[in-house]
């Protein structure tokens, strides 16, 4: 599974700090778990690891490797980032989310 999109969503909203590895995969389980499609909680912090450790040793990817041990955070000089947080910024219909 692909999970770039909820990941970079997550990490835009703790913003300049960063999150732990641990607490980005809970997040991604939470987003992404349902009643009819149930996952392995293990398999997703494996796989968002291993995405997260691939992307950020990339000079220009969509994640960087924060101050703390173990924390990641958004990379704002990223191209694809910069295009997707055009994407995630609300419509003026959506006011009521604000």
């Amino acid at each position: 599974m692909n999970f770039e999109r909820e990941i970079i969503m997550i990490l835009k909203e703790v913003g300049t700090n960063g999150m732990p590895l641990r607490r980005i995969a809970l997040n991604v389980f939470n987003i992404k778990n349902s009643l009819f499609e149930p996952l392995d909680q293990e398999d997703i912090y494996k796989e968002v690891g291993e995405w997260l450790r691939s992307t950020s040793a990339k000079s220009g990817g969509s994640v960087e490797k924060a101050e703390t041990k173990g924390w990641y955070r958004i990379n704002p000089n990223s191209a694809k980032v910069q295009q997707l947080l055009l994407e995630f910024h609300p419509h003026e219909e959506d006011e009521w989310m604000m």
